[in-house]
């Protein structure tokens, strides 16, 4: 099976969102193609293996995987997966996301926004 390295950030941070919106993210996970469920040492989610995120992110193992981190620059996916796999599970992710969040959920653009009720100067 050919794999491709996932490594992508989207628009959802840490203090832009409510608790609200963090519980919806955290439940909409179980409806995305191959979840299961928070398996790894530290509590994070994992899709379709769950060997890599135990031995971590640079395991180099040649199995189909998911994680996801929230970083300072959004929430961040990776791991390795078919392209097929890939584009479906991040087809699925933005559309269900941005459903239950509220907002248009996309691949971030480097920018971190302002906390919610704020607004640029």
């Amino acid at each position: 099976m050919d794999l491709t390295t996932v490594d992508k950030f989207y628009n959802i941070h840490e203090d832009a969102m409510s608790e609200a919106q963090w519980a919806a993210l955290y439940a909409l996970y179980a409806e995305l193609p191959g979840f299961l469920g928070y398996s790894d040492p530290d509590g994070h989610p994992g899709w379709f293996n769950r060997a890599p995120a135990v031995v971590g992110k640079e395991s180099g193992y040649e199995q189909p995987y998911l994680w996801v981190s929230v970083e300072a620059s959004g929430l961040q996916v990776g791991g390795q997966l078919s392209p097929e796999d890939w584009a479906t599970w991040d087809s699925a992710f933005i559309a269900i996301a941005s459903q239950k969040l509220g907002f248009p959920v996309a691949e971030a653009d480097g920018r971190r926004p302002l906390p919610t009720g704020r607004e640029p100067r």
